[in-house]
């Protein structure tokens, strides 16, 4: 289930990526064009997605190899691996949900004619979420397996740059521990003799503490990846989409990192900052990002939008009526 939904995923940006490059629409003066993907708010929400899709490749490979190497005598380690696992598919499924969308957004009306191959794997994903477990179900029980595991250490507080990969590693950390230290807080504070109403106020933090420690992990193992990387420029561009995913992580909870002394008032004012220094020395890499996904030209000739001579398709009445009923 999570790899078709990273592999639709990887699939849709690259077609949304392609096609925001050959797409023009009016500049600033109308007698100028100028490519969609010149445009921050088209570029940016397609660049965050790229980075989170690196995030959920390197979480599914560090997954299945974590699951495929684990010491089958040792059940802490069977029961961690498979915990991981749970964990993978529930936030990649979900991710691939969110970019999906994204994707079909940002390709128009066009991303909604089936021969385009975006639609339908916004449709067919939903299937991902939930077969072999429904997501909900299996984050609740990891849920409550992580709020009763009390022998994670707490973080320490990073006294580095938050523009220091090991820091931003650290504040990811520290947000799965504050959230696992909310959630047993409302446990205990539960009026006793009833464990459902006592999960119930502990359930809304736990859960959130799993996407935490999933976002913490899929951090961890592209920067990892980015360690392994023998070419100095993809290291950079994986260090770059760490760098973006991180902080992208890191803002949706800084007012909890401010408010534990996490982060400092000025580090919470420059995290917008960074993160569009993030998007504008990643624009130029796209290319390359995107043709490592190691999509094969077959599959891009047979989707109009992601081939430069996509308009003629549109053009001809006849050919947009295949297109458009093509399945």
């Amino acid at each position: 289930m999570s790899a078709s939904a990273l592999g639709a995923t990887r699939a849709a940006l690259a077609i949304a990526i392609r096609y925001a490059h050959h797409r023009e629409v009016t500049g600033a003066r109308p007698d100028r064009k100028v490519p969609l993907w010149a445009h921050r708010t088209h570029h940016g929400p397609l660049l965050e997605g790229l980075a989170t899709a690196y995030a959920m490749t390197a979480l599914h490979r560090a997954t299945v190899t974590r699951w495929a190497e684990h010491d089958r005598a040792d059940p802490t380690a069977a029961t961690v691996a498979e915990r991981e696992a749970v964990v993978a598919k529930g936030w990649i499924t979900w991710q691939a949900r969110t970019l999906l969308t994204e994707c079909r957004e940002r390709c128009g009306a066009q991303g909604l004619l089936p021969g385009n191959g975006t639609v339908f794997a916004t449709i067919d994903v939903e299937g991902t979420i939930t077969a072999e477990g429904d997501n909900l179900a299996l984050w609740a029980k990891t849920g409550a397996e992580l709020l009763l595991d009390h022998d994670t250490p707490p973080p320490t507080i990073p006294s580095g740059e938050l523009g220091d990969p090991p820091v931003r590693q650290q504040l990811l950390h520290a947000v799965e521990h504050l959230l696992l230290v909310r959630a047993r807080t409302r446990l205990r504070q539960a009026p006793p003799g009833d464990s459902l109403r006592r999960w119930n106020a502990a359930a809304p933090a736990a859960l959130a503490a799993v996407t935490a420690h999933a976002e913490h992990r899929a951090a961890a193992a592209l920067l990892a990846m980015a360690g392994s990387a023998a070419d100095p420029r993809t290291r950079t561009a994986l260090l770059d989409l760490h760098r973006l995913f991180t902080l992208s992580c890191i803002s949706s909870h800084s007012g909890t990192l401010h408010s534990e002394q996490h982060l400092t008032a000025d580090q919470t004012s420059e995290l917008p900052d960074l993160s569009e220094e993030s998007i504008a020395r990643l624009t130029d890499q796209v290319p390359a990002l995107i043709d490592a996904f190691d999509l094969p030209e077959r599959f891009f000739a047979a989707r109009p939008i992601a081939n430069p001579d996509y308009q003629d398709a549109f053009d001809n009445p006849t050919a947009h009526w295949n297109l458009a009923t093509h399945a």
